[in-house]
């Protein structure tokens, strides 16, 4: 008999391409986001699922049965922390780290230390795609020491990271934005876990006005939507400025580095792990 305090698990494999659409589905039945790990250059992701009881558990295994998930249970007693094992504290690039509320750690000079718990909205660091942005920022961020501060705008702020960690680097004003409520409240709760304060919004990309721009824009989103709001995406970044993309299958970066340069934009920056592409570009400057 199972005992009506153990944790059910899925394990599986699928493509990398539907990790994001697995990710939000699992999400709408179990309120969480799945583990999730990829070996360089592999074609699949593996995932690992907690659910509650074994109704989330068959709703989920229903859904994801063309990926032939495997099922387990872990007694009550290992599952409270054994889940934590996954989530390590990660170093991003040379200052960020992104440490969860359980880990202990001693910072260096200069750290920028983001606490964050997974599970809950997209964006804990682990994702390449995250990984990409965080280090971009980090380079832009040298550039507030020799001049004014940078402005940053958020595109689909998930968890809050990118704008939790571009305040403690220095960018002013910070301000994030999804269309997702349950985003919103997570990242609003991560923001003040990191005794940081910015205007978090809920509304879609093509709700924000563009009276006022940025120096810098990150936009961790899908690629169908990149390119349907590209020039919205464009007219938020003040001329000159930098607009950060993410979310882009390998596949499709070709696409979406010909709809920016036809718009003005120079990539700064290309960076591919895996199946995921980050590309940074410069705005005209007129």
């Amino acid at each position: 008999m199972v005992s009506h305090k153990a944790l059910w698990r899925l394990t599986f494999r699928a493509p990398v391409e539907d990790e994001e659409a697995i990710c939000e589905r699992l999400y709408a039945i179990t309120g969480s986001y799945p583990a999730t790990r990829q070996r360089p250059r592999a074609k699949t992701v593996r995932f690992e699922a907690y659910f509650k009881n074994r109704s989330q558990l068959r709703a989920a295994a229903r859904l994801l049965k063309a990926h032939k998930p495997k099922s387990g249970v872990l007694p009550y007693e290992n599952w409270a922390e054994s889940w934590k094992k996954h989530f390590p504290i990660q170093r991003v690039g040379k200052r960020i780290i992104i440490k969860p509320s359980w880990r202990k750690y001693l910072a260096r000079d200069r750290d920028i230390v983001v606490e964050l718990d997974p599970g809950m909205s997209f964006g804990t660091g682990q994702h390449s795609t995250t990984r990409f942005c965080l280090a971009r920022l980090e380079r832009l961020s040298s550039l507030s020491a020799s001049r004014s501060p940078l402005s940053l705008l958020d595109v689909g702020t998930g968890s809050g990271i990118l704008a939790i960690a571009g305040i403690k680097m220095g960018f002013t004003p910070v301000l994030a934005v999804d269309n997702d409520p349950q985003a919103v409240r997570i990242a609003k709760q991560n923001a003040t876990n990191n005794g940081v304060r910015f205007p978090i919004s809920l509304r879609p990309l093509e709700a924000i006005g563009v009276s006022t721009q940025f120096d810098v824009v990150t936009a961790n989103l899908l690629a169908d939507l990149i390119l349907a709001q590209s020039r919205r995406l464009v007219s938020l970044v003040a001329p000159g400025g930098f607009l950060i993309l993410a979310g882009i299958l390998t596949r499709e970066s070709p696409e979406i580095n010909r709809a920016f340069r036809v718009l003005g934009c120079k990539p700064s920056a290309f960076e591919t792990r895996g199946n995921w592409t980050g590309i940074a570009f410069r705005t005209p400057s007129q």
